[in-house]
């Protein structure tokens, strides 16, 4: 019986190679090893999470607006901010199942200041990041636009002039 050896080339990737000879190629059967496509991962992609949230906070935002058309449907931006995450929620967990992590994971996303980094991970996180740890290009655009609305928020807060 030929053994076989899992290397990791300069990429990072497992290939996989006979400890009798090592030239020798493998088959498609011996190389099942590697990373598992997105469609392997229950729950809901990056897109799908951030359309969610978008419609979640309209329409909180619409509820809280000082217009709103039924007074009593309107309600203040104390509850509205209590309330967002929890309304969220849901689309969270089902998210944190899809980077392959456990669900109880997106419980955090009620803690109020690590849900700010919750969300940004949810942005940028491929489809069963916890299993490969790489980003798409996807994700590195993503982290680009959350580090460019950072950098004009930060500049907007300390070096506009009151």
């Amino acid at each position: 019986m030929i053994g076989k050896c899992v290397t990791r080339n300069r990429v990072g990737m497992i290939t996989l190679m006979s400890d009798a000879n090592p030239f020798e190629v493998l088959t498609a059967d011996s190389q099942s090893e590697g990373v598992r496509p997105a469609e392997d991962y229950p729950g809901i992609g990056r897109l799908l999470w951030a359309v969610s949230g978008l419609l979640v906070f309209s329409g909180a935002v619409t509820l809280a607006w000082p217009g709103a058309a039924n007074r009593l449907l309107a309600v203040r931006l104390s509850e509205l901010i209590v309330t967002l995450p929890l309304l969220h929620l849901p689309f969270t967990v089902s998210r944190f199942r899809n980077m392959g992590y456990h669900w109880i994971r997106g419980l955090l996303v009620l803690i109020p200041i690590v849900n700010m980094g919750i969300a940004a991970l949810c942005l940028t996180m491929p489809a069963g990041y916890a299993d490969h740890r790489r980003f798409d290009t996807g994700a590195r655009v993503g982290v680009i636009i959350l580090l460019a609305g950072v950098t004009m928020l930060l500049s907007l807060v300390f070096f506009i002039p009151a």
